[in-house]
C-alpha cells in the first residue's frame, strides 16, 4: 500500500468491499466529539464481549482501553528513535567532535545570515 492512499472496507448487502481511497490528514478532535458511532460485525462483537466480561468490565471500557494502548504505542513508535549501543556511541561521538563544515554548509550559512 502506498502512503498516500488507504484501503477502506464498506459493508453492501452483508458483504465487506475493500475501496481504495485517498489518505487523509490526521483530524484534531472537535468539542463536541465524545460519540464515537462503529458498526461491528457480530462474530466480532461477541468476541470482544465475551473478553470484556472475562475481565469483568464493560464493552465500552474494555474497547476504549484497548484502542487508548495500542494508540500510544503507534504514537511512541511514531515519535521515539531507538538506537543500539554502537549508534548511540557514534551520535554521541558526531556531538562531541563535529566534522570541519564543507564549503556547501558555509555558503548555506552564509546565505542565511544574509537573509536575516
Amino acid at each position: 500500500m502506498c502512503f498516500h492512499c488507504i484501503y477502506i472496507e464498506i459493508k453492501a448487502h452483508g458483504v465487506y468491499n475493500k475501496i481504495l481511497k485517498e489518505r487523509v490528514m490526521p483530524r484534531v478532535a472537535t468539542e463536541n466529539s465524545s460519540r464515537f458511532p462503529m458498526q461491528i460485525p457480530p462474530a466480532e462483537k461477541a468476541r470482544l464481549m465475551r473478553a470484556a466480561a472475562i475481565e469483568r468490565t464493560s464493552l465500552k471500557d474494555f474497547v476504549l482501553r484497548n484502542a487508548l494502548i495500542a494508540a500510544e504505542a503507534v504514537i511512541e513508535k511514531a515519535e521515539r528513535i531507538s538506537m543500539d549501543e554502537e549508534q548511540t556511541r557514534f551520535i554521541l561521538n558526531l556531538l562531541d567532535n563535529p566534522p570541519k563544515p564543507n564549503a556547501k554548509l558555509l555558503s548555506a550559512a552564509q546565505a542565511l545570515a544574509a537573509r536575516k
